[in-house]
């Protein structure tokens, strides 16, 4: 659970410092719930993320059902204030622009700072954004920071993120950096790191970059399944925005794959019905009717998209391909 939520979930919170022995501690301010002169509990030190030194509180959540104190982490004094303004926040994400400027302005200088809740905190919020919604942190964070965070192995799981963010605030020698990353790559390497990768050289190629990952990606079938996913996943995310590049070289990108990898057209199929783009259809009748393999998911998106489809030629094509047992 991210610190907004528990905080929102919790009874009461509190900051507080060690007292008269190291684990025991005192209260120095209630942030929710009422105060009470009440001790706080006795808490062994392995329950403390680390012991707290001249400066740093324990940040404790009590919840009522359990009865219970429980330490969310250490915080500096000083952010008591920043804590506060993490409290006002609503647990769910903001829905327009201005909102989400307001809250990464507030996160996003704050990704990777060295007190680890803060740095945890930073990243859960600014996970959550949309990705055009990313683009106000090029004046929070720098490339250099950038750089480091997406190459250093100890931050692997955030690399995703940290990669979509070069995207906005790198050149193209990044892109070419993370080229060769993908070049040597192992094969393991999951879907959402591979679309923020992709999704970050095309922010920093616009077109040119398209032109590239179908050259590479989308021509022939040459690439895995999970690696069509991503490139589509990532163009997707470039045409929904529409800052960097222009929905319809997205749709040319996808008739490249329809094109040119039949087996993994039904990819690109629900995209293309969100956007309207019903001129797929007598294509996705065309392979279905073809008897190329493929898989299930891919079969069954083709398949939708005729459903979905007001063409009447479609629907038409639907009910020869039921009568000819192709679907």
């Amino acid at each position: 659970d991210t610190l907004l939520y528990q905080l929102q979930a919790a009874d009461a919170a509190v900051l507080a410092v060690p007292g008269d022995r190291s684990t025991v501690l005192r209260a120095v301010e209630w942030l929710k719930g009422p105060q009470t002169d009440r001790p706080l509990p006795v808490l062994p030190q392995r329950a403390l993320e680390t012991a707290p030194g001249a400066g740093i509180a324990v940040l404790l959540l009590y919840r009522a059902s359990t009865q219970e104190w429980r330490p969310a982490g250490n915080l500096p004094l000083a952010r008591a204030g920043w804590l506060k303004r993490v409290m006002e926040l609503r647990s769910t994400p903001p829905t327009d622009g201005p909102g989400w400027n307001a809250r990464l302005a507030l996160f996003g200088p704050d990704l990777e700072h060295a007190e680890p809740l803060i740095a945890r905190t930073a990243y859960e919020e600014v996970a959550q954004a949309p990705y055009g919604a990313m683009r106000s942190l090029k004046s929070h964070v720098s490339a250099a920071q950038v750089r480091r965070w997406v190459s250093d192995p100890l931050l692997a799981r955030r690399r995703p993120l940290y990669a979509l963010l070069l995207g906005f605030v790198g050149a193209e020698p990044d892109a070419l950096r993370l080229v060769a990353d993908l070049t040597s790559a192992p094969s393991g390497i999951g879907v959402p790191e591979l679309s923020a990768l992709f999704a970050a050289i095309l922010e920093i190629r616009g077109v040119a970059g398209v032109v590239w990952l179908e050259t590479h990606y989308l021509a022939g079938p040459g690439r895995t399944e999970a690696e069509i996913q991503a490139a589509v996943l990532a163009l997707g995310v470039h045409a929904n925005d529409g800052m960097r590049l222009p929905r319809a070289r997205v749709v040319a990108a996808y008739q490249t794959l329809v094109r040119g990898n039949p087996a993994h057209a039904g990819i690109v199929a629900s995209d293309l019905a969100t956007w309207g783009n019903w001129e797929f259809g007598s294509q996705f009748a065309g392979i279905l009717r073809s008897g190329v393999p493929m898989a299930f998911a891919s079969r069954y998106a083709m398949v939708f998209f005729l459903l979905r489809s007001p063409r009447a030629q479609d629907r038409e094509a639907l009910q020869a391909l039921r009568a000819a047992n192709l679907l």
